[in-house]
């Protein structure tokens, strides 16, 4: 059977990747989000600065990353 997990549990995510088990966490619902047209650029770059506000374990690196191709 396969499936994906959605989780931001470090120790969950690298449990599901031994089992060779799809990871994703939140940047990933929000990157997928604007690339299905569900929710516009603007809105995107919202939720991801929000998430730096509220999260200090995410990978920063990948949220600014995100924010400026969001912004083209």
């Amino acid at each position: 059977m396969e499936c994906l997990l959605l989780t931001g549990d470090r120790k969950l995510r690298v449990e599901a990747e031994d089992h060779e088990i799809e990871v994703h966490g939140t940047i990933w619902v929000i990157e997928s989000l604007v690339e299905k047209d569900l929710i516009n650029k603007a809105k995107g770059i919202q939720l991801l600065e929000s998430l730096k506000q509220v999260n200090s374990s995410l990978p920063f690196e990948e949220i600014e990353r995100l924010i400026r191709l969001f912004r083209k």
